[in-house]
């Protein structure tokens, strides 16, 4: 026959009619590439036969390639070319592959292995043919009889089916290879005749190992190391096998054998076995096979750690070392999905209304969260679960009756998502969300009646209704229009409860108490924080009278002083009067307290004094005063004359006391509240009052009593006798006493009646009254004090007396039955209020005064030490320079160590030994000694 191995088709030819079984021998170029005479899209199998690899195809042929399991293994693996497919474009896949001889080399199955070095050469006729035939290629008389017997292949058997007759192995007598199976020198042999039989069942038998008959032996020195592809199932380490053992598996081939050492090296860490025989039971043929493999157990937490994720691995044999190595992936990253929760209700609050409804509670997921994961929410020991949208948020109803009973007040949120393709387990993500629970509703105090003055102006905070929560209101409304504005338009009210009059309600009735009605009813409805609104109560407010008349001072008042007076002496007290009650005085030039040419201070209760010394004598001073009271009326200015009197040796004139003088006060006065003031004048200076029926500062039913200033104040015994001289609807408002003024020459004025006129309250108002105890000092209604205790008074029976230190009459809800702390110098300011029995809360009382319980001691000098010493205590000139007075602070003389004071002093000739006091505005007294010679005499 002709060599045909060149024209790429080599056919097996039959001598007899029949079809052949197609053998051919794959084409290697000068380059290395394998050209196969087939498509590549009917290849079935592909087979290891000892060096050679056999690649089956769908029509029944085979195609051989001689060496392709050792030259699979180089470093360059030849590359494989389809014939079929480049000569028919028709045959060729829409995308080609390149395919090397590794790649195919890794699609295949074991037909037959060298073993101790021989190689195992089949028969050349088909496998199985004759299976009473025997043929042995290592005895020559079997080599020469032809015959051979099959080898035993470790591969499973292949059925064949309508196997042809004739197989052709003629091979070109032309050498182009290195040896046998790689186009080396092989005998022509004639076609093996095959005997035809009809009706033959298919027949299982050995894939053919096509050598041919008298090929020479040559021995295999190669050992094959083949890791198994993948270690795990998906070739890829997840946590759960990082935390267990894997055993690395695989096969030997060639001359390897059985207690051969196979070493692993990962993580440069060694880890090695012996090979061990394992045998196996062919599913199709039931014949039992035997391999060579290995198991070594390896830690997961090594193939993670190991650099390049990769099995070093390698055989050792009784002759070489063999290679080989297997690539893996990591993957122990969990999936980590993430979920966020939004506000349980708009306000985070739960209130009363929201705890009877189903609440949303929303949020959205991420990181590796997907749509459809399953979001699940614990409230009060309570799963509730929902799934996530295609948006990647959640939406999940729950009892607002759940939400509030959980003792943490907390949603608790959760979401796991699906294995990763790893096979790693989601982690859990989680939120949490704390809200509050408010389900009390704020309590409107019931039956509120809110008093105000008329004249109020646009704007201005008439009243504050009262209320409590258990956690803080944040607004009202009146229930009639549902808003801060009455129906009506005339109030408004504010987030803290203060109602304000409109401009609307500022020209009606609800501003003129003259203009009747004066009360007006609103219903009122108070929210807190979490929107729970109370019940609507009733309030009234009532329009009260403002006092609007001025005081008025008495006209053509005239004093007289002495002109020894030192800075701080009293030297007048204007007298005034007021329907409700005086309470300041000021110098109509200067609008205040001190004159205007800077000598005199006035008092607020009338009392002149010296800034200065006390001028030239014969020296006459017109000073225009005004009056006035709480309201903040102010009397027109009558003009005061003050005249200055040089020094008298007697004083034989006594004060006179005004006819006619009416002393109005409010009734419901406390203990030792002043009422009053008498006016007297002197030649020289009142110093004492007392009432002509006792002689003394007390009056004869022991209501009242007057004190040195002409100051009348109201008794403990005229409180508690309960006498219609602090109550006006008693009876009788009027009441005449008979005082009289002395002076410190010891001349008493003649017992002028003055009428103490007892002056109607709105006591409607359950406003309490707050006083000081003792109002110590010069003033006894300026609230300047050295005792800082106070009483309240007009509460109703069984109330409960509270106070407010903010200043903002306890709006902010800061009312409390503790009582202010008073403890350094200094003005303290509260509110007071009454809370009756039912609850109702009355308008809150401002109060403040000033504590004051030290004085500086004055300074004492001479006005003019005359004579050659300036410095020496000897004068001419009598009179005293004293400074270091606080302003409003009451000047005193004593010239026998403090038994008797006088508010002047006149000097005697000789030694003066005198004691100089000085008395605060709140009664505090310090005094200074101070010895000087006085000596008038000329020399003789």
């Amino acid at each position: 026959m002709e060599d045909q191995r060149n024209n790429g088709t080599p056919q097996a030819e039959s001598n007899e009619p029949g079809p052949a079984v197609q053998v051919e021998i794959a084409i290697i170029a000068d380059d290395g590439t394998i050209s196969i005479p087939k498509s590549q899209a009917q290849l079935t199998l592909v087979e290891v036969a000892d060096i050679d690899l056999l690649l089956s195809f769908a029509d029944g042929s085979f195609v051989i390639i001689p060496g392709g399991a050792l030259d699979a293994t180089s470093g360059q693996p030849p590359i494989i070319v389809f014939l079929d497919d480049i000569q028919s474009a028709s045959l060729q896949p829409e995308n080609p592959k390149i395919l090397t001889l590794n790649e195919l080399f890794q699609q295949a199955e074991i037909v037959d292995i060298a073993r101790k070095g021989v190689l195992r050469v089949a028969s050349s006729r088909l496998i199985g043919t004759d299976a009473d035939e025997e043929f042995d290629v290592n005895n020559p008389d079997d080599s020469e009889n032809g015959d051979s017997s099959p080898s035993q292949s470790s591969a499973p058997p292949q059925r064949v089916t309508s196997a042809s007759p004739m197989v052709d192995f003629n091979q070109s007598s032309e050498p182009s290879g290195d040896g046998a199976g790689r186009g080396g020198n092989v005998p022509n042999l004639p076609p093996i005749e095959v005997e035809e039989q009809e009706n033959v069942p298919d027949q299982v038998v050995p894939r053919p190992v096509v050598y041919e008959d008298a090929l020479e032996i040559e021995n295999v020195s190669d050992a094959i190391l083949v890791i198994d592809r993948n270690i795990t199932d998906d070739d890829i380490i997840n946590i759960a096998e990082q935390n267990s053992t894997i055993p690395i598996t695989g096969r030997v081939y060639g001359d390897a054998d059985t207690g051969d050492l196979v070493t692993l090296t990962v993580n440069d860490k060694v880890y090695s076995a012996p090979i061990n025989p394992v045998d196996y039971i062919d599913e199709e043929t039931g014949q039992v096979d035997t391999i060579l493999s290995f198991s070594i157990d390896v830690p997961g937490a090594d193939l993670v750690a190991d650099s390049d994720s990769s099995i070093d691995g390698s055989l050792t044999t009784i002759r070489e070392t063999v290679f080989d190595q297997e690539d893996y992936r990591v993957d122990v990253s969990p999936p980590k999905p993430t979920i966020d929760l939004d506000q349980i209700t708009e306000d985070n609050r739960i209130n009363l209304q929201e705890s009877g409804e189903p609440i949303a509670i929303t949020g959205k997921v991420g990181g590796d969260a997907l749509s459809g994961d399953t979001v699940t929410l614990t409230i009060n020991g309570q799963e509730y679960t929902g799934l996530v949208g295609e948006d990647f948020l959640f939406s999940i109803e729950v009892p607002g009756s759940a939400l509030i009973t959980d003792e943490d007040q907390t949603v608790e949120a959760s979401i796991v998502t699906a294995d990763d393709t790893a096979g790693n387990p989601s982690e859990v993500g989680t939120d949490s969300k704390t809200y509050l629970v408010d389900v009390e509703a704020p309590v409107v105090a019931a039956e509120q009646t809110l008093s105000y003055e008329e004249n109020q102006s646009p704007g201005d905070v008439i009243a504050a209704v009262a209320v409590s929560d258990n956690v803080g209101v944040e607004g009202f409304r009146f229930t009639d229009s549902g808003t801060s504005e009455s129906l009506d338009g005339f109030y408004t009210i504010t987030e803290n409860g203060q109602i304000l009059l409109t401009e609307t309600g500022s020209r009606g009735a609800h501003n003129d108490f003259e203009d009747e009605p004066n009360s007006f009813d609103y219903s009122i409805e108070a929210v807190d924080a979490a929107g729970n609104w109370s019940a609507a109560e009733t309030i009234t407010l009532r329009v009260t009278n403002l006092d609007e008349q001025a005081p008025v001072v008495a006209s053509d008042q005239s004093f007289i002083y002495d002109q020894a007076l030192t800075s701080g002496s009293v030297v007048a007290t204007v007298a005034a009067e007021d329907d409700v009650g005086v309470t300041n005085f000021r110098f109509a030039e200067t609008g205040n307290n001190l004159s205007a040419n800077g000598q005199f201070r006035i008092a607020p209760n009338g009392q002149i004094s010296l800034v200065s010394g006390g001028g030239g004598a014969g020296g006459t001073y017109d000073l225009r005063i005004e009056a006035g009271d709480a309201a903040g009326n102010w009397s027109t200015p009558e003009q005061v004359e003050l005249k200055v009197i040089a020094i008298q040796e007697i004083d034989a004139t006594p004060p006179v006391i005004p006819e006619g003088q009416i002393l109005s006060y409010a009734e419901n006065q406390t203990a030792n509240n002043a009422v009053g003031t008498v006016a007297a004048s002197d030649a020289v200076g009142v110093t004492s009052f007392k009432f002509s029926a006792t002689g003394n500062d007390l009056s004869e039913d022991g209501f009242f009593r007057v004190e040195s200033s002409g100051r009348v104040f109201i008794t403990e015994e005229g409180i508690a006798a309960g006498v219609a001289q602090n109550d006006f609807e008693t009876g009788e408002n009027s009441f005449a006493y008979s005082f009289q003024a002395g002076d410190a020459a010891g001349n008493w004025s003649a017992a002028v009646a003055v009428i103490l006129d007892v002056s109607d309250v709105d006591e409607s108002s359950n406003t309490p009254t707050v006083t000081l105890v003792n109002d110590t000092g010069i003033d006894a209604a300026d609230r300047i004090t050295s005792d800082g205790s106070w009483t309240v008074g007009n509460l109703e029976s069984g109330a409960t007396v509270e106070y407010s230190l903010d200043s903002t009459d306890g709006t902010d809800g800061t009312w409390s039955t503790t009582l202010p702390t008073i403890g350094a110098d200094d003005t303290y300011s509260f509110y007071v209020r009454q809370v009756d029995d039912a609850g109702n809360m009355s308008p809150g009382t401002a109060f403040s005064f000033t504590l004051d319980t030290q004085t500086t001691a004055p300074i004492v000098a001479l006005l003019n030490d005359t004579g050659p010493d300036a410095t020496d205590g000897v004068t001419s000139d009598g009179r005293l320079d004293v400074t270091g007075v606080e302003a409003g602070g009451l000047v005193e003389y004593s010239l026998d160590g403090g038994s008797n004071w006088s508010s002047s002093f006149t000097p005697v000739s000789g030694l003066n030994d005198v004691t100089v006091r000085v008395t605060d505005v709140a009664g505090n007294t310090s005094s200074t000694p101070f010895i000087f010679t006085f000596d008038k005499t000329a020399p003789s």
